[in-house]
């Protein structure tokens, strides 16, 4: 039996700049394969309608607005991930 090399089931990706663009996309691919994503830009509104259109694809996201350029939404994003999923597989900046 042959197993999917590609296979991200029970993987956790933050991509930073996902509301759009290449972000979005590798966001999308990520979860296509498998992998719960979250999705963060600045803006809250563009992340969670990223996320929700995954969500409706069958994939698993969420969003999470964070500014990369500030410390505290850096750190609350990471605080989030410990405690919701205990870990991170995957980072895309």
């Amino acid at each position: 039996m042959k197993t999917n090399p590609f296979d991200l089931t029970g993987k956790i990706a933050l991509v930073t700049g996902a509301s759009r663009g290449i972000g979005e996309e590798i966001a999308r691919l990520l979860a296509e394969y498998g992998a719960y994503v979250i999705i963060s830009a600045r803006k809250a509104g563009a992340c969670q309608a990223v996320a929700e259109s995954i969500v409706k694809a069958g994939g698993k996201a969420e969003a999470f607005a964070c500014n990369i350029g500030n410390m505290d939404d850096i750190k609350s994003v990471f605080g989030h991930i410990r405690a919701k999923h205990g870990k991170l597989d995957i980072l895309i900046n």
